[in-house]
């Protein structure tokens, strides 16, 4: 195999002519002509924002999860997002080439979608009904944790605008999906 078609990842993986093999193995585990859906994802948490997933589904279901993030210890993650970006569009690409029918999706369900957004007005909802009736109560802890609601807030819109389900070309990745590199 010459050293153009494979391309290494970080955890192991690489994109190889057939699909995506584990280093040290010379079989393609996931083989393009397996995979029926491609997704691409904006995943944030608490610590780290800058998350992004591709997810790979074949007959089976999801049968792969890659991000450009790892962990490494508590609290402490590791970026591979420069190892990231050229395993994605070279899986996309290869996957376009050997298999035409694949769907290619950008974002969440929109089962998840508007499950998250249903849970993020209630919650908001909630929270200011809660602070109508017991705004004599706040005190400097409540204070505190508004705070520290109000800094997530921009991730949380980020998210929804973000994960807006749709389909994409593979010739048109979705920069928003890829983590900035």
């Amino acid at each position: 195999m010459s050293r153009r078609w494979s391309r290494r990842i970080h955890g192991g993986f690489r994109a190889t002519p057939y699909g995506c093999a584990s280093s040290g193995s010379r079989k393609s585990p996931l083989p393009p002509s397996s995979i029926l859906k491609l997704s691409l994802s904006y995943d944030p948490s608490r610590i780290e924002r800058n998350r992004f997933r591709c997810h790979l589904y074949n007959t089976g279901g999801k049968c792969a999860s890659i991000q450009n993030i790892h962990f490494k210890g508590f609290a402490s993650f590791g970026d591979r997002t420069d190892t990231y970006l050229p395993f994605v569009r070279t899986l996309i690409s290869r996957i376009a080439a050997l298999r035409p029918r694949c769907e290619f999706v950008a974002g969440t369900s929109h089962l998840l979608w508007w499950a998250n957004a249903a849970f993020i007005t209630v919650t908001f909802s909630f929270l200011a009904i809660v602070m109508f009736y017991l705004f004599t109560a706040i005190g400097p802890w409540v204070i505190l944790k508004l705070i520290i609601i109000a800094f997530f807030i921009p991730t949380v819109i980020s998210w929804f605008i973000k994960n807006w389900p749709k389909r994409f070309s593979p010739h048109a990745i979705p920069e928003n999906l890829l983590p900035k590199g």
